[in-house]
């Protein structure tokens, strides 16, 4: 039973080993300029009597379970929340290994079909009919044809390989196994075999067009390449993209990216089992008081010489069921910190075992505990002209983004990055993959440790019995949020909850396809400072399909072309999973640092050109974003010529490095790892003709923070 007695004992300890006086003089005048608490104000004499609420349930876990009616609904809800994360565990490990198997399986077959005379050893009869008998061969047999199924219908293997290599495999391993039942008498194997053709077909053939597709025709990467799309008619972003090099935005085998962890579900996994329990930096944790009088950590890491306000300044947002401790966040506190900067991590409400007194608990449509404490800290970095930059990963991305979004000109930030996160959510609905593989392990840990144990008597009280019964047997996060997340925080349905959490939200789903253009009043228009989203194309938990789309609105050449500020830029990749990116044979040695610096350096890239220019914050928010000081000549030009040129796909990295004038134009079908341009003239004419403005009096460029605070139920 948590008790907040225990709780802070444990912040007691934590204070006592925080020593301030060992730190840099800059260092520890800036955490005592902050004049936050160190320890958790309700463990603090004055406050202790505020955190227990008449009529709010302790935290704590569910203490009865009284939606099970009778012993059976007690087995069905055990085994949803066992067998469902078994069952994903188990077909993720085969898709993982589905590029090995496969291939083995065929060169052990072909073994047998060598004339006996040309055989490096010889088989005898009795070894013949021992392999053949053998119930591991049979297996095998199964499992190689199995493989090559999931490289001819998975679409990220799809997407890696093309549909002709999964193609390939399928029929050879498929012909060798035949001829190896065959020959070795396995009818039963032979049976396994045709259901396994069967199912094949059934997966590829589409009865509704009278065709075949491979992999899944939603989620297939079509018309959009990997590259940098923004719109250079906005002069500030142009001159960004021109510092940012673009060697650390690449992420190509000839760059260093691994080369054996073959689709996103490996450069998911792996780098996290790979990477795991990284030391953690010195954190100095104080606390900041919300809106609503709870409070977030701030956990706070500096460099070994001191803080400095010439560095920029990063907020960071971590992921779902995460904080501080998560290895990614480390590493990147690690790598900033070594370079000069302060890290400030915002450890979200009620996460990392954070207390909370009333009833507003952590979830994904909140973005006013991050506008708190970025006004926070701009109020201390604007005086000194320090770039303040946020930067956030999974969920942290999508609450970042839907921040900026609806902030406006009020974002306290001045530049951010989200990566692998989501611009419109509602495509997550029905991205089934990932349900079916990667959610019902997240949904376990979600629904045992949050639903079950911290939180368990005040989700018991919000709910219905039918919903709390449903959340019990959740199979993935989507289930959670539909019949626990949604209604505990008063939003009609689970769409009206991913429309809120989403920067793109407000935008109704067949205008994508059905406009020409994207809706006056979409808050989407109103991003203010540079903001650029990383996601990789073969990311398996958050689809591509809620950055970009193969036609319509959300294509990305589109889409960043009709933003009227101009300041949205989407660098896609083609690999790299979900926060993953590994580098190296080892990826251990570089752990998480394609993302890691690929975000920095865009942050650097806004900070060296903001120091160029002395209104660089009127720049970025002229709407045409054109610069009033600083601007060369040459970078005129270069913002006149950045779509001219045509894009050449197979153009060298090294060669486009030198050459930043010709990158990243809007409308771009088929841009290259360096260079994203248009290739059709009628259709560069058409948006040269795009300027995107927005207007200084009208309401879509103000803050819509204050609506959101209204608008948003129990926010």
């Amino acid at each position: 039973m948590w008790s907040l007695d225990e709780y802070c004992q444990t912040e007691l300890l934590r204070q006592r080993v925080e020593d301030w006086s060992q730190l840099p003089e800059a260092s520890r005048t800036f955490l005592q300029s902050l004049q936050l608490p160190t320890i958790h104000p309700f463990c603090q004499a004055t406050k202790l009597d505020e955190f227990q609420v008449d009529g709010i349930p302790p935290m704590g876990p569910m203490l009865k379970e009284d939606f099970h009616h009778h012993m059976g609904d007690v087995i069905v809800t055990l085994l949803y929340r066992v067998l469902p994360a078994l069952m994903a565990m188990g077909e993720l490990w085969l898709r993982l290994f589905a590029s090995v198997i496969a291939p083995l399986g065929i060169v052990y077959l072909l073994y047998f079909e060598i004339p006996e005379a040309v055989r490096w050893t010889r088989t005898t009869t009795n070894d013949n009919k021992a392999v053949g008998t053998s119930k591991f061969f049979s297996a095998g047999i199964l499992l190689m044809v199995a493989s090559s199924v999931v490289l001819l219908t998975d679409t990220l293997y799809i997407l890696e390989f093309g549909p002709h290599y999964g193609l390939v495999i399928f029929v050879v391993s498929a012909v060798l196994a035949a001829r190896a039942c065959k020959r070795h008498q396995l009818g039963h194997t032979l049976q396994g075999l045709l259901l396994l053709k069967l199912l094949t077909f059934f997966l590829i053939y589409e009865p509704s067009m009278g065709n075949i597709f491979f992999g899944d025709r939603v989620q297939a990467v079509q018309n959009v390449t990997e590259g940098l799309y923004y719109h250079p008619q906005n002069q500030f972003i142009q001159y960004v993209v021109d510092a940012w090099p673009v060697e650390k935005r690449t992420y190509s085998p000839e760059l260093g990216a691994t080369v054996w962890m073959p689709t996103g579900d490996s450069r998911t996994g792996l780098p996290f089992i790979l990477n795991k329990d990284l030391p953690a930096p010195a954190y100095r944790r104080l606390w900041l008081e919300t809106h609503d009088h709870e409070y977030v950590a701030l956990d706070i890491a500096l460099p070994e010489k001191g803080h400095s306000d010439k560095k920029p300044l990063y907020l960071v947002l971590h992921g779902l069921n995460g904080g501080s401790e998560e290895d990614y966040v480390k590493e990147f506190a690690h790598r900033r910190i070594a370079e000069g900067s302060t890290i400030v991590i915002m450890v979200a409400r009620g996460l990392m075992d954070l207390p909370i007194k009333g009833w507003d608990l952590f979830h994904g449509a909140r973005v006013d505990d991050v506008h708190t404490t970025a006004k926070f800290l701009q109020s201390f970095t604007a005086q000194k002209q320090q770039t303040l930059a946020a930067v956030g990963y999974s969920m942290g991305a999508i609450i970042l983004s839907n921040y900026v979004a609806r902030s406006g000109n009020d974002c306290a930030l001045d530049a951010a990055v989200a990566v692998s996160g989501g611009l419109d959510m509602r495509f997550e609905h029905h991205f089934y993959r990932a349900q079916r593989l990667w959610q019902p392990m997240l949904a376990q840990e979600l629904r045992d440790n949050f639903l079950v144990q911290k939180w368990g008597e005040r989700i018991r009280a919000r709910l219905s019995l039918e919903d709390l019964k449903q959340s019990m047997r959740a199979y993935h996060v989507t289930e959670i949020d539909q019949h626990a997340v949604a209604p505990y925080n008063g939003y009609d349905n689970v769409t009206h909850y991913y429309s809120e959490m989403s920067a793109m939200g407000d935008i109704p789903l067949d205008a994508y396809q059905n406009e020409a253009s994207l809706p006056e009043n979409a808050r989407i228009h109103n991003v203010a400072i540079p903001f650029c989203v990383v996601h990789a194309l073969d990311d398996p938990l958050v689809t591509w399909r809620t950055v970009g789309a193969n036609t319509g609105l959300m294509h990305p050449s589109t889409l960043t072309s009709q933003i009227r500020s101009g300041n949205l830029l989407l660098l896609l990749t083609k690999a790299g999973g979900h926060v993953g990116w590994p580098l190296g044979w080892l990826p251990t040695i570089r752990k998480w640092e394609w993302m890691n610096d690929a975000a920095s350096t865009f942050v650097e890239a806004v900070h060296q050109v903001s120091q160029q220019h002395t209104n660089n914050r009127q720049c970025v928010n002229s709407g045409d974003g054109k610069c009033s000081s600083g601007a060369g000549n040459d970078a005129e030009e270069d913002v006149d010529t950045a779509t001219a040129d045509e894009a050449s796909p197979g153009s060298d990295t090294e060669e486009t490095a030198t050459e930043s004038d010709t990158e990243g134009g809007p409308g771009t079908s088929q841009p290259n790892v360096d260079e994203i341009e248009s290739t059709d003239t009628d259709a560069q004419d058409e948006e040269d003709e795009i300027t995107p403005e927005t207007s200084q009096t009208s309401d879509e460029g103000s803050s819509d923070l204050g609506a959101t605070d209204q608008d948003e139920p129990n926010n």
